[in-house]
């Protein structure tokens, strides 16, 4: 089974919820292993067939939780178990035997009378059997010798597993009591099951149609990763800090200097694929003008549903792939799909689609025209039963910007709300230093590197109807200012007219630098034409050209 989820990665790894990596074995403190693979290999007549942002031309991260090592050794195993005292530890004797690694194993009871145990293992024989093989394999550069002698592994482990199912039952059978739990007979099928195998004429031999108690499947993806990856025999290494949801390299130098050589810049945005049968999860990332131009869009939609002979009118079938089509109809390459329903009756169901998706680059239209042309198309979808709308759109880019300014003052609610949502149409992240905390300055400046930018409001905790102001009200405001010039970052600055005049203000404050006023007193709809235009015009200067 696989699966998507939007990631980020900066400087200290890739950052994934514990819920995600979970699916791949993956939890606090679990070591991981990460491998690049080689970018795709279109050729150019392909490559000029599809445009820019319908294909990814870079490398991809793989990490997973089983050791590279093992890759081509690795298998699936299914056993269904009595249920009885010492069943699971007797099914390990046949393991044992044949020098089997378990590397992942969940039991659980399953049925009335029997427990279903899934197992990840390592075929360790043949791993020492291959050992001359496989360092050949990696000596290799033809690609086509390299398939063929990687294959020849493939082949050897297909050939045991058969074997090995045949051991566990031998062992079974010579059991006094049986540790697996009987197949399902014939008999215990319904009719319907006997129907729907005897109109496909499967029903020729029962007993590769019923349930068996032993089944297996090879890992054919991690072996073909294993033939492609550029740095097998020195994979980066990671370790799982679920506080953090965060892949924390175990060298941060050789981590960012592999995305350097790549020209992958920090911070950026990335797409997981997750692969919960062969435990990994594929990162496609994106370069920081990719990223800038990936939209991410939640849409929420509440359907009336009826008892009715239109079956397309009285359910909310086709839904997904109509918002699906809205929005691909204005240009944009959908990478990421996910649809959650929250409520459903007979009558009514509400639910939520995220979306994440790239825009053409040649596209003339500003981001606030495609913001606006997808959000009409998706809310043109409504009508008498189907209320839907486009309720937040935001960029993948997580570069940040700081917003300096005192949270309690007058409006900063409204104005904070305005440099927010300009921020995250703009594809950036506005963040605050928490001044509560023990160690001020210095969670401020910490969050200050992480920043690109820098946005002031000088608003200081005063009514705003009274004129003048106390120094001790600015005097934070203004260190973080030159803070923000120490470490090289943009600034932008706006100050209240109505505390006070802006001779005034430049009296307190660096008189030197641009200083652009507004009025707290006007609305909410005036403050945002007041300063959001200013506000849209510093964040577009601030994204980098590649």
């Amino acid at each position: 089974m696989r699966f998507g989820a939007i990631a980020r990665i900066d400087q200290s790894g890739p950052h994934f919820t514990p819920d995600a990596l979970k699916t791949i074995g993956v939890s606090n403190g679990s070591q991981c292993w990460g491998v690049w693979l080689p970018p795709s290999d279109l050729t150019e007549t392909e490559a000029r067939e599809r445009s820019e942002h319908e294909i990814s031309k870079d490398p991809h991260l793989l990490i997973a939780s089983i050791n590279p090592e093992s890759w081509p050794y690795v298998f699936r195993l299914q056993l269904r178990l009595a249920q009885r005292v010492g069943a699971l530890c007797d099914a390990t004797e046949a393991f044992n035997r044949l020098q089997v690694n378990i590397l992942s194993a969940r039991c659980t009871e399953s049925g009335h009378r029997h427990a279903t145990w899934n197992i990840v293992g390592e075929a360790f024989k043949i791993k020492t059997e291959m050992r001359e093989l496989e360092h050949k394999v990696k000596g290799l550069v033809d690609p086509r010798e390299k398939k063929r002698a990687a294959a020849a592994i493939t082949e050897r482990l297909i050939a045991f597993l058969p074997f090995l199912v045949g051991e566990i039952e031998k062992a079974d059978a010579a059991a006094d009591k049986k540790f697996l739990h009987e197949r399902f007979k014939t008999k215990r099928l319904s009719s319907f099951e006997q129907r729907f195998f005897e109109n496909r004429e499967l029903w020729k031999n029962n007993e590769n149609h019923v349930s068996k108690p032993v089944g297996f499947t090879v890992m054919p993806n991690l072996t073909h990763f294993w033939r492609h990856a550029r740095n097998l025999d020195e994979p980066l290494m990671f370790k799982y800090e679920a506080a953090s949801e965060q892949l924390k390299p175990e060298n941060e130098k050789i981590f960012t200097g592999a995305l350097s050589q790549n020209r992958f810049q920090l911070p950026t945005g990335a797409i997981g694929s997750f692969d919960t049968d062969e435990h990994y999860v594929r990162i496609d990332i994106f370069k920081r003008n990719r990223a800038a131009r990936t939209l991410v869009l939640d849409v929420g939609y509440e359907k009336t549903l009826h008892d009715s002979d239109n079956y397309e009118k009285g359910t909310s079938i086709g839904l997904l792939g109509s918002t699906a089509r809205a929005i691909s109809e204005r240009d944009v390459n959908l990478l990421h799909a996910r649809n959650v329903i929250t409520y459903q009756t007979r009558s009514r169901e509400i639910g939520t689609f995220t979306f994440a998706g790239a825009t053409n680059p040649k596209s003339t239209d500003s981001i606030e025209e495609q913001h606006s042309a997808i959000r009409s198309a998706i809310k043109s979808m409504s009508n008498e039963d189907l209320k839907i709308k486009c309720t937040s759109i935001r960029h993948l880019s997580i570069e940040k910007i700081f917003l300096s300014m005192h949270l309690e003052a007058n409006r900063a609610g409204t104005i904070r709300k305005i440099i927010e949502e300009r921020s995250a149409r703009a594809g950036f992240e506005a963040v605050t230093a928490d001044t509560s905390h023990r160690r001020v300055t210095e969670e401020v400046i910490k969050k200050m590197c992480s920043c690109v930018g820098f946005i002031q409001v000088l608003t200081p905790r005063q009514d705003d109807q009274k004129e003048g102001t106390e120094d001790s009200d600015i005097d934070w405001l203004v260190a973080e200012y030159f803070g923000a010039l120490t470490l090289r970052l943009e600034p932008l600055r706006f100050a209240d007219e109505t505390v006070m005049s802006e001779s005034k203000w430049r009296s307190k404050i660096d008189p030197d630098r641009p200083l652009h006023m507004f009025s707290s007193r006007r609305s909410d709809r005036q403050l945002s034409e007041e300063i959001a235009p200013l506000i849209d015009r510093f964040l577009a200067q601030l994204h980098p050209e590649s």
